[in-house]
């Protein structure tokens, strides 16, 4: 596949949507990209959080996933990023500097909290305010 056909492939995986901030030399930020289609995967290259024992919080409440938006959307370390699915969920994560391809970015975006709608914490058990 190439050029645009890879780009049209991609595309269709795109499920979810993503905002991205920019932080500024004065402590604010600004938006950068509203909406944007994308898509999160956990690669090999990634890792999820591990339990120490049977019964025990996690241990850590951060893991890496990988974000892929269209060529034209790029990220920078340290932006702020929330990515929405199509249920509720909002991941909350911080960002690498994006690799681009003629047909894709990809980018490494750290995780630190999985916002879960209402309806959707009596379902999975609780008030899981994050993932791992």
């Amino acid at each position: 596949m190439r050029g645009a056909r890879m780009t049209r492939a991609l595309r269709r995986t795109f499920d979810r949507t993503a905002c991205v901030f920019r932080p500024l030399s004065d402590g604010t930020e600004r938006a950068v990209y509203v909406d944007i289609p994308c898509v999160l995967s956990r690669s090999a290259l990634t890792s999820a959080p591990s339990v120490r024992g049977a019964g025990e919080a996690l241990c850590e409440s951060r893991y890496a996933l990988s974000l892929f938006t269209p060529p034209e959307v790029w990220l920078r370390l340290g932006d702020r990023v929330t990515v929405s699915d199509k249920s509720g969920r909002v991941y909350h994560a911080r960002a690498s500097d994006s690799v681009r391809y003629p047909s894709h970015c990809v980018t490494v975006v750290e995780v630190t909290e999985v916002s879960v709608p209402a309806s959707q914490e009596s379902a999975e058990g609780g008030t899981a305010d994050q993932e791992g």
